[in-house]
């Protein structure tokens, strides 16, 4: 698939010229047999495939044409990043009360959170540049569940000295 942020891209507006569809800013295609990799059938544009426009069945052919697959792998909150079971970030006998975890200590957030990057050491500036208050007390060396958006918005432009513990990171927070 391709996502186009610029809508005045050269292949977006060659698409919406040779479709005749200057109004449309997604382009669908299926596989017209799932073994010739060169041959496409353009069905719609990303609307028509809602089941008001297009019945499952259509759908169905389709995708069964296609040879697409039927079921997708879903990470889960159990396995880490590697497909290994996920271990605890929270160290044995940890006394401070800094940064967030779940019960059993990982950094799986089930309840909706989002403090699921485990840290081994966290830079002094963390706090001021991310707002996460995972970053609140503890010492620097202590591991931690650190929020998404605030490790990304540390890490942007950075090289950073945060120092992930990727064995306790769940494989749902890639997906």
């Amino acid at each position: 698939g391709e996502t186009w942020e610029d809508p005045s891209s050269l292949l977006m507006s060659y698409l919406q010229c040779s479709l005749d569809k200057p109004n449309d800013h997604s382009f669908v295609y299926f596989r017209e047999s799932p073994g010739n990799a060169s041959s496409w059938a353009f069905v719609g544009n990303g609307f028509q495939l809602d089941a008001k426009y297009m019945p499952q069945q259509t759908l169905e052919r389709y995708a069964s044409t296609a040879g697409a697959s039927r079921t997708c792998p879903h990470a889960s909150s159990h396995d880490n990043i590697y497909g290994e079971p996920l271990e605890a970030c929270r160290e044995d006998g940890l006394v401070s009360q800094a940064g967030f975890w779940s019960r059993d200590g990982s950094c799986t957030e089930q309840a909706g959170g989002a403090h699921q990057l485990c840290v081994s050491r966290l830079p002094a500036d963390f706090l001021a540049a991310s707002r996460d208050l995972a970053a609140v007390g503890g010492a620097a060396d202590e591991r931690r569940c650190v929020g998404l958006g605030a490790f990304a918005l540390y890490a942007e432009g950075r090289l950073g000295n945060i120092t992930l513990r990727c064995s306790a990171i769940p494989a749902t927070a890639l997906s």
